[in-house]
């Protein structure tokens, strides 16, 4: 419900502060549970909460894009509903498209969405002009991850690798796909 919204918010602000919130704490709890049971320093726990928080963040804007650009239908489950939930797209899309777009979005995200409604959003999401900002948050974000060797035990720097390595994989889907997609 987008009502909830302040005036003085931005949609992507929004996003980062309240939607994104559930996925990024779950990714921190995980890390923060793996500081716990491997006995790190109180500033490891602290890098390793942060770690597991943009994380989560990026999971998040990766899981987004895939569902607003590049799922298909079937892939989308069952649509007696074609409702869509705030994303970062979406998010970008109504803080600087046009009022048209931004009408469409809109609609794409009450509960009176069709499926028309979300093929329009969608063609809209793929734009440049939407994709290029997500994609500056998400290198800036990759940037910010960088571990730093003398703070962490090498059993922890090879655990965050392989994380990284498993989203990378995992939701970074097919590379083409976000290409054709104009990613």
């Amino acid at each position: 419900d987008l009502s909830i919204l302040q005036p003085d918010t931005s949609f992507c602000d929004f996003y980062f502060n309240k939607a994104i919130r559930k996925t990024s704490s779950l990714f921190e709890s995980i890390f923060h549970i793996y500081s716990l049971v491997t006995n790190q320093s109180e500033r490891n726990l602290f890098y390793l909460n942060s770690t597991g928080n943009k994380i989560g963040q990026m999971y998040q804007i990766y899981n987004d894009i895939y569902d607003d650009v590049l799922a298909s239908e079937d892939e989308r489950g069952d649509k007696s509903d074609w409702y869509s939930n705030l994303t970062i797209l979406r998010s970008v899309a109504l803080d600087s498209g046009t009022a048209k777009e931004k009408e469409i979005i809109k609609l794409s995200l009450s509960k009176h969405a069709t499926k028309e409604t979300f093929i329009q959003s969608r063609k809209i999401l793929i734009q440049n002009k939407f994709m290029q900002p997500v994609k500056k948050i998400l290198e800036e974000m990759a940037a910010d991850l960088d571990i730093n060797q003398h703070l962490l035990d090498e059993s922890t720097i090879y655990t965050i690798n392989n994380f990284k390595n498993w989203l990378a994989q995992s939701k970074f889907w097919n590379q083409n796909e976000l290409v054709e997609a104009g990613y």
